[in-house]
């Protein structure tokens, strides 16, 4: 999609409201449904969680789902994550009438309804070659975690494990916590 025959910025999605509930994938809008319930829930519950870790926090911000980060310009593109934590030595102060420049530490990924899971795998992938530390893909189908790294091969985690935020913090999170509601 073009805005008046040219790609759109970053900073147009700011200023025109039309723009509102989508990302910018290379200078071209992509719409963003709304969230169903389960995966409402889980952002929720990943938000809550994660302002729960004392070691996490000393150092950083936990952010919903419409913030939106520029983790690439000219083209631009512009993500915004289920959830995701940004360090405020990276970040001192949050910006008010900007979107975030570079990716969060952390990115948070649900899958939907109608999403498939390789499309939310790849996502967190994406997130991985901008720059994030830590990204976690959740699935409320199969109420897995998938955490994955820079260089290391993704991990699945099942309902009766841990994640840890490494190389966040020593703090560790129960799968099952993500999916308190809908078990």
């Amino acid at each position: 999609m073009e805005a008046e025959g040219r790609l759109i910025t970053a900073e147009d999605m700011l200023l025109d409201p039309a723009y509102e509930r989508g990302e910018l994938w290379d200078g071209a809008f992509v719409v963003r449904e709304p969230a169903g319930v389960p995966q409402g829930v889980i952002e929720f519950n990943v938000s809550v969680l994660l302002r729960r870790c004392q070691g996490l926090m000393r150092f950083a911000r936990v952010l919903g789902s419409n913030a939106g980060f520029v983790v690439a310009r000219g083209p631009d593109r512009v993500l915004a994550p289920h959830g995701s934590v940004l360090s405020r030595l990276r970040q001192p102060e949050m910006p008010r009438d900007a979107f975030v420049e570079g990716p969060p530490d952390l990115a948070v990924e649900i899958r939907a309804q109608n999403d498939a899971w390789d499309a939310v795998m790849e996502k967190g992938g994406v997130w991985i070659g901008h720059g994030a530390r830590l990204v976690w893909c959740a699935d409320p189908e199969s109420r897995t975690v998938v955490a994955m790294r820079p260089g290391q091969a993704p991990e699945p985690h099942d309902v009766d494990q841990r994640l840890s935020l490494e190389p966040l913090s020593d703090d560790t999170i129960a799968v099952r916590a993500i999916f308190q509601g809908l078990l």
